[in-house]
């Protein structure tokens, strides 16, 4: 009955989601909540990135808040540093909005929601992790292919875009060897993250 309830009032958009998150329970995978202010070092540096243009707090109190994430990603990274001595694999996801410049927007930002997922053990693979977006895709109702990228955050040739009807959705791949030492990681780590926003765009179109 409190399903029931729960689902009377759930918009089309927030049941999708919801969808999703028991699919990635179901799937084994532990869900983690990090704050949505993080710093560039942690975004980009820890990342294997350059610094790309963030949403940044005017005066902020706390030198490791500085900024709204643009990605999930860090975050379980961050995750990961801070449980080295928990038993392995350790899988986990985090379903959650991040924040990035739009200037046709009125308040200049917009909000997407995003579900990334990160497996870290001394075999995790692509074939891991792809294994588990094919699940989850599948399960929305969604064909996808992989569309060969480079990304600076992903080992060249172990990284792949995430395409559904025509449009880049995410991205899916193994840690570049620097991402895991920026991290103080010695396992390797496979992680996915996609544009949920996007998706239940697409998905509004079917």
């Amino acid at each position: 009955r409190r399903v029931l309830f729960r689902s009377l009032f759930r918009s089309p958009e927030q049941s999708y989601l919801d969808v999703a998150r028991e699919l990635m329970v179901g799937l084994g995978y532990q869900e983690v909540l990090s704050y949505s202010m993080t710093n560039p070092d942690n975004l980009f540096t820890r990342m294997n990135l350059r610094k790309q243009r963030i949403i940044e707090i005017a005066n902020p109190k706390v030198q490791t808040l500085t900024c709204l994430r643009n990605w999930l990603l860090p975050g379980l990274m961050e995750f990961f540093n801070c449980n080295l001595h928990v038993e392995y694999p350790q899988r986990i996801f985090e379903l959650g909005a991040v924040t990035v410049p739009d200037d046709k927007a009125e308040t200049r930002t917009r909000d997407n929601d995003t579900l990334a997922a990160a497996v870290s053990h001394g075999n995790a693979s692509f074939t891991e992790i792809k294994s588990v977006l094919d699940a989850v895709l599948m399960n929305l109702g969604l064909e996808w292919q992989i569309r060969e990228a480079r990304h600076l955050s992903f080992i060249e040739g172990r990284v792949g875009t995430v395409i559904v009807r025509k449009t880049e959705v995410g991205m899916l791949g193994e840690l570049h060897p620097k991402v895991l030492q920026a991290w103080a990681l010695e396992n390797p780590v496979a992680a996915f993250e996609l544009n949920m926003s996007r998706i239940g765009r697409i998905r509004g179109k079917q």
